[in-house]
């Protein structure tokens, strides 16, 4: 284990790096397949605002770029969900990719801020990147990537790590190119979201910490105080639960500390998620006294890495003051996965900032020891949290299969809230989507609907598959049921057609899987699919093709399926209730402490 000299084996040393590069390696690619199967076409939550942009016109209405949401003006991510509706038709690509690209351009901006001064030596240096890596492509964090309107955090993230970046380089070299770099990210953070303006009070606290000329310091709060003015121009503010909030300090802390715990506090008892919480607090926090005892805090790494922390840790506190409900007593909010970037990168942040002051104040040895407690964390930390991280491709799975429902003309309100609550709004604005073929009609996959069966290329080998349900909702049927065939992962359709050999619908196998709502014992999650069919005309009977080898085959399934006569379904609030049965809503609910509604 130690040679002569007292230090680690150097090839121990290299077999723990090549241990922690495969484990990277991994994490990359099974985030990457879940960004993958949890991909969807048809927007879900909030990003229902970007249709409103085109309305009944297939100009674009830049107008409503100046529009808030919520406290929020997110002006250049929504010029990337707008390139994309012009390049892609809608289909999320891009916003997706820059989603992507942004997150782990963190990543790679912590390794320019580690190698770019040699703030540590080989190999901790390594550990410490290879670690910060193993936790930011943590699989957990694919729902938040797959969401094209998460691009306001992860783009936020990126550029408040990079203006940090540039800061020290100005600090070092006095260019005024990266004085207007700095300005640039702080204007993009600002209007990114609405906790983008706290990022100025780092630059200009960093700005003096790091004794930057006053005509520097001036330039610089000059901007801030213009991009920040310019951002409540026409601005409406909404009612907030701050002055509330602040009256309840411990409970504010409480809600702090489950927010920092993430990713590995959401799942478990509470008090489980407060102390990993505190616990990263109070080590960044020991990190910073080391660092500024020994002189670290003005280098590059030591600004990168602390002033990154301090902004997540006063974004946390502003979502903590606005959004901590106090009637919300598993904290539900702090973990929402939504928010899961921020304090996942903190993280990071913490393995660079401990390794360093670890190898600084003590030893090389004592470095690499630090890392190794902090894989064996991650590792039980991921393992622990498998079950929370599946909870939340939920919504994913929901807006997959609301995605086939709307292509087969079939509107159940019910189904629609699973991924936006008023269904209403979600009909009027997919209207425009479907004339101007964008997002989900991008692929012009409603059009198979009255196709002939027969113009395909039919293969009479059947396919292996039972139909499992067939259930009536508004306007038509919805079908269940599983087939056996690889290929089906490739082109995700089932056809169901007529006696008049006529295409009547659709169904495709959900990649993020089905709910468990909608998870039956005869119905194996990992061949299941979900079909609709509407019944706008008279339908008694169909039956079951499968679309095989990426479409070149249809294939019979050996199924039929009886279209039940039953009386029109409608989606009603206003009906007479049930005698002797009142319905309380609960409205704190919480499905094993994971949160169910937005």
């Amino acid at each position: 284990m130690m040679n002569r000299s007292g230090k680690l084996s150097l090839d121990l040393r290299y077999i723990f790096l090549f241990v922690l590069a495969a484990w990277l390696i991994f994490n990359l690619v099974q985030t990457v397949g879940y960004v993958l199967n949890d991909y969807s076409q048809i927007p879900v939550e909030d990003f229902w605002r970007i249709p409103q942009f085109w309305a009944d016109q297939p100009a674009i209405r830049w107008s409503k770029l100046w529009q808030q949401h919520n406290e929020h003006r997110i002006l250049f991510p929504e010029l990337i969900h707008i390139a994309d509706m012009l390049l892609l038709h809608g289909r999320m690509y891009l916003s997706i990719a820059v989603s992507a690209a942004c997150y782990f351009g963190i990543w790679c901006v912590l390794a320019w801020a580690l190698y770019s001064q040699r703030a540590l030596e080989p190999p901790a240096r390594e550990a410490a990147l290879l670690l910060a890596g193993i936790i930011i492509a943590w699989k957990g964090c694919s729902t938040a990537i797959a969401t094209p309107f998460q691009l306001q955090f992860t783009m936020l993230q990126l550029v408040s790590t990079l203006s940090l970046l540039f800061l020290s380089k100005l600090a070092d070299s006095g260019r005024n190119r990266y004085l207007a770099a700095v300005i640039a990210m702080g204007t993009v953070c600002t209007y990114c979201s609405g906790n983008g303006m706290l990022l100025w009070i780092v630059l200009i606290a960093a700005a003096v910490f790091l004794k930057l000329t006053l005509r520097q310091i001036l330039i610089l709060t000059l901007a801030a105080a213009c991009f920040t003015g310019l951002y409540f121009f026409h601005y409406q503010f909404l009612p907030s639960q701050i002055s509330t909030n602040i009256r309840h300090p411990i409970k504010a802390f409480l809600f702090l500390c489950s927010s920092f715990s993430m990713p590995f506090g959401g799942y478990g008892p509470r008090s489980y998620g407060f102390r990993i919480g505190a616990a990263n607090l109070f080590l960044m926090t020991v990190c910073l006294v080391f660092a500024w005892r020994h002189g670290l805090l003005r280098s590059r790494l030591g600004i990168v890495v602390f002033g990154t922390y301090l902004f997540t840790l006063l974004s946390a506190l502003l979502t903590t003051a606005g959004r901590m409900d106090l009637n919300d007593h598993e904290f539900a909010l702090a973990k929402a996965w939504r928010y899961v970037t921020m304090p996942t990168v903190s993280w990071a942040l913490l393995v660079i900032a401990l390794i360093w002051m670890a190898e600084k104040v003590r030893s090389q040895n004592w470095a690499l020891l630090a890392a190794l407690g902090f894989g064996i964390f991650f590792y039980l930390g991921f393992k622990k949290d498998a079950d929370w991280v599946e909870s939340t491709r939920l919504d994913t799975a929901n807006a997959q299969i609301t995605a086939t429902m709307l292509r087969n003309g079939v509107f159940d309100p019910n189904q629609v809230r699973t991924t936006f609550p008023d269904a209403e709004f979600v009909r009027v604005t997919s209207l425009p989507l479907q004339k101007y073929r964008k997002s989900i009609y991008a692929d012009g996959d409603d059009r198979w609907i009255d196709g002939d069966l027969l113009s395909l290329k039919v293969q009479g080998n059947p396919v292996a598959g039972k139909i499992t349900r067939v259930l009536p909702v508004p306007g038509g049927i919805e079908i269940f049921g599983w087939a056996d065939t690889k290929s089906l992962t490739m082109d995700h359709k089932i056809l169901f057609v007529d006696d008049a050999n006529r295409i009547a619908g659709f169904g495709r196998r959900p990649a993020a899987g089905l709910p468990a709502d909608l998870s039956a014992w005869d119905t194996p999650n990992r061949l299941a699919f979900v079909g609709y069919v509407s019944l706008a005309r008279p339908i008694s009977r169909l039956t079951v093709w499968v679309r095989t080898y990426g479409g070149r085959l249809i294939q019979p399934m050996n199924q039929t399926i009886d279209v039940p006569a039953f009386t029109q379904l409608e989606d009603r609030l206003d009906t007479a209730p049930l005698p002797g049965i009142t319905w309380v809503p609960d409205t704190n609910w919480t499905l094993r402490g994971y949160e169910v509604v937005p």
